[in-house]
């Protein structure tokens, strides 16, 4: 941008271009709706001709709804000024978006409201984005919370991050009083097992292990899990599943097998008798 002078700078006019520079939207609108100055990048925001000259036309009447607008016009009237306002909007076409809004209102020297100054960022991608990413955490979390397994995640610190509702009530674990804390606060003596160790190298090399059946700390009593630990991102993820059921009907099984072993080799031998 070149250089001014001072008989020929125009502080609105310079102001419009720097806008455009941050393409930033810009607009200012009498009191009956009459559009004062604007600059190019109001047009694209709201999808009109990129070099139309909207100067002494109405303003488009952008709310999506009544409620979002008399929320917004109480907080502008009340304090003169709005900053950082996002809402969803619409462009000429009639195309949803959202806009990050700032709107400040002018007064004479009666202290008469005379026009407004009204800037915009097409904030659209952001809250999508963030939308997108709010739906998928809704998802996994209700995976998470429906599944028959312990779900937990773990930084690379190995402190608790999060854990799905399978794992309270599998281990007694309180959200509250957990996240955040070492593994090795909640299991004092997984040093001993070497599970501590291998947790440490699967987040180092992110080859994951398995356990096939392995008895945890007493403290979650008498139960069965078998369990695969593997890296999440720069952490640790680990699915326990109880197999404490299929624990006892092998044990059932073997003793029947032992059984009827037994009984084969005791008619055996009765028959060598006779």
């Amino acid at each position: 941008m070149a250089f001014l002078s001072k008989e020929n700078y125009n502080p609105e006019e310079y102001l419009l271009d720097t806008l455009n520079d941050l393409d930033i939207g810009f607009v200012k609108v009498s009191n009956d709706g009459i559009i004062l100055n604007h600059n190019l990048t109001f047009n694209k925001i709201f999808g009109y001709n990129p070099e139309k000259n909207l100067i002494n036309t109405k303003i488009l009447d952008y709310w999506l709804n009544s409620e979002e607008i008399n929320s917004f016009r109480e907080e502008l009237f009340k304090n003169g000024i709005v900053k950082k306002y996002i809402a969803p909007a619409k462009k000429l076409d009639g195309e949803k978006i959202f806009l990050q809004m700032n709107i400040k209102l002018n007064k004479n020297s009666n202290g008469e409201i005379i026009s407004s100054e009204r800037s915009f960022t097409d904030v659209t991608k952001r809250i999508r984005t963030e939308q997108q990413l709010k739906e998928s955490e809704e998802k996994l979390k209700k995976f998470m919370d429906s599944a028959t397994d312990s779900f937990t995640l773990f930084d690379a610190k190995v402190n608790y991050v999060d854990f799905n509702k399978k794992s309270e009530t599998m281990f007694g674990l309180n959200k509250e009083e957990v996240i955040g804390k070492n593994i090795l606060d909640i299991l004092p003596n997984l040093k001993e097992t070497g599970r501590y160790d291998k947790y440490l190298e699967v987040i180092k090399t992110g080859k994951p292990f398995f356990i096939d059946d392995f008895i945890p700390h007493p403290r979650f009593g008498d139960i069965h899990l078998a369990m695969s630990a593997f890296k999440v991102s720069d952490g640790l993820g680990i699915i326990a599943t109880d197999i404490s059921e299929r624990k006892k009907i092998e044990q059932k099984l073997r003793l029947h097998n032992e059984i009827m072993t037994n009984l084969a080799e005791g008619v055996h031998l009765i028959r060598a008798d006779d």
